[in-house]
């Protein structure tokens, strides 16, 4: 009589149930680091893009009508007219569909009435980030794919002789939320802080980064970015 001895290969539950642990832990210990990553690879891409746009619309105005250099007198009383001819008529029309916002757009997040975080997240930027032509502040977003926002002001106040006028500034401060009004609305992490040099006709990151920090403003964090090459890379405050 022939007998067929099969040797039979398997695993018990509980060599299952500790493999399965084993993976578990292994993704919760890698998942977040590639998402991360990933996060960051999104937010360079995205930041990238919508400075190229801005540059290029300020680029090609200049090409058609003449250099910013000079439209707004530096120290002159600002006049709303002119500010609101100057982003219909020399810029927007290099922009794709850009839509003007007033305060309601931003909602509110800290206690001073105020919508955008700082880095440190301890409060709000007192800027107010809203279109208002007679202190040369515009709030725009256009749509190429995701909607972005940008905010220039281009004035400063004068406050001599207890005065307190708003006047034209030798150069703008130009704000870049990359993905609109939707959260978190925090410097470094989807707005970016620009300054606009009419003189140079050109647009720069604000400062040199020293202050993209976790404990701080976070108002250079484009520079940081930009500096490092386009990446954000292990040191920033992620």
């Amino acid at each position: 009589m022939k007998r067929d001895f099969k040797i039979k290969f398997g695993f018990t539950l509980a060599e299952v149930l500790i493999t399965l642990g084993i993976i578990g832990v292994v993704a919760a210990m890698t998942l977040p680091v590639l998402i991360q990553k990933h996060q960051k690879k999104v937010t360079v891409t995205k930041l990238k893009k919508a400075y190229t746009t801005i540059a290029n619309a300020f680029n090609m105005a200049a090409a058609e009508h003449g250099s910013i250099d000079g439209i707004f007198p530096i120290g002159a009383a600002v006049v709303a007219e002119d500010v609101k001819s100057f982003f219909n008529d020399y810029l927007f029309k290099y922009l794709n569909n850009p839509v003007m916002h007033d305060n309601r757009y931003y909602p509110v997040q800290c206690a001073n009435g105020f919508n955008i975080y700082f880095l440190n997240k301890n409060s709000c930027t007192t800027t107010n980030f809203a279109t208002t032509y007679g202190s040369g502040r515009v709030l725009f977003s256009t749509t190429s794919g995701d909607e972005v926002a940008y905010f220039v002001y281009i004035m400063a106040w004068d406050n001599s002789d207890d005065n307190h006028i708003a006047q034209y500034a030798q150069n703008y401060m130009l704000m870049i939320d990359i993905n609109g009004n939707k959260k978190p609305n925090q410097y470094g992490k989807d707005v970016f802080r620009f300054t606009i040099y009419p003189a140079a006709n050109s647009i720069r990151p604000y400062g040199n980064g020293s202050d993209c920090k976790i404990d701080s403003y976070g108002s250079s964090c484009a520079a940081k970015i930009i500096n490092d090459g386009w990446e954000i890379k292990d040191d920033y405050p992620w």
